[in-house]
Parts: structure tokens; C-alpha cells; sequence
């Protein structure tokens, strides 16, 4: 995904042409990441136009130097859902995944485990743990993002994806003996 480097500007300048042109750039990305977050289509749909109307009112705030409008958006995103997610008070559920070689660390889980044993296994995690594990594995944030996102400290962002990483290994095991 390329951004125009003029295009926040004249989004900024409230360009009715500029404000489509962002939105047809990051509707797939964002969407993707509301999806995953979302229990259904219809939720996904309330979290993206949750984002874009918030990343259109408080584009002002947007600073490059901080980092990329990619991030930034993400962020928003993450946010949306994880509000969504409090005022329902549902679960997030995990339909899409990152390939699990992102999730095989130290060597701890093989090839063996399928796509299916790991979304179950995910599934069944508090939903704190499971929340760190997507920001962090899918979402690639940095504790310290998600501390911010989350309003956690880093340290409880890295211990809970220590012990989801752990319950990963745990459950792994009792499937496969």
C-alpha cells in the first residue's frame, strides 16, 4: 500500500476527492484488521466506519514523525475494535491468522500443528492473552504500542504474551502427546 505523500494534506484541506482516494487505499488493510477483531461481517462493517470517521476527524493529529499513517491507522483501528468489543461486552474471536511460523518460536511447536489446531487453541485463551498474541504476532505493535493502545504498562503487555505463548506450547502438547 503506497500513500501519496501529498494526499493527508489535501485530505486536511477536506479534498472530497483526496478523503476517497485514502479511504480506497486503506479500506483492505483496515478491514482485514476489523475483521480479524469483529465476531461477524456486521461488526466488522460498524469497526471500520468507526475508524474511518475517526481517522478523518483527528487527521490534524497525525504526525509523520512519529510514524507511518499505516501505524497510525492501524492503531485507530485496534482501538475501534477493542471499544466495540467493551460496550457488547463480547469476545474477540480469531477467524484469520498469521502464518503459524510467526508463532513458532524456540522451537517449542513443529510443523505438526494445523491451522485448525492453533484457531481452537487461540479460541480458548483468556481474553486478555489472546488479544496481546494478535496485536503483537498479526498486528506486528510493540509492546510499547499496545501498553499505549491497551493502557497497560509494557511489562504487563510482554507478560501476558508470555503466558500465551506458554499456553500455545501447553495446549500444543496435549494435542499432540
Amino acid at each position: 500500500m503506497v500513500i501519496p505523500q501529498d494526499l493527508i494534506p489535501r485530505c486536511l484541506r477536506q479534498d472530497r476527492k483526496a478523503q476517497k482516494e485514502l479511504y480506497a487505499v486503506m479500506y483492505n488493510y483496515l478491514n482485514s484488521i476489523a475483521s480479524r477483531y469483529a465476531n461477524n461481517s456486521a461488526e466488522a462493517q460498524d469497526i471500520l466506519q468507526n475508524t474511518f470517521v475517526r481517522i478523518f476527524t483527528s487527521l490534524e493529529r497525525y504526525d509523520a514523525a512519529l510514524g507511518q499513517f499505516k501505524s497510525w491507522s492501524c492503531k485507530i483501528c485496534i482501538n475501534e475494535a477493542l471499544n466495540l468489543k467493551r460496550s457488547k461486552r463480547t469476545l474477540i474471536y480469531v477467524d484469520k491468522l498469521p502464518d503459524t511460523d510467526s508463532f513458532v518460536t524456540e522451537n517449542q511447536i513443529d510443523d505438526q500443528i494445523t491451522l485448525e489446531e492453533l484457531s481452537q487453541i487461540i479460541q480458548n485463551m483468556r481474553e486478555s492473552e489472546r488479544t496481546i498474541l494478535m496485536m503483537y504476532f498479526y498486528d506486528e505493535l510493540s509492546h510499547k504500542e499496545i501498553s499505549e493502545i491497551l493502557e497497560i504498562q509494557e511489562t504487563a503487555s510482554r507478560a501476558r504474551l508470555s503466558r500465551a505463548r506458554n499456553e500455545l506450547v501447553s495446549q500444543w502438547k496435549l494435542i499432540h502427546g
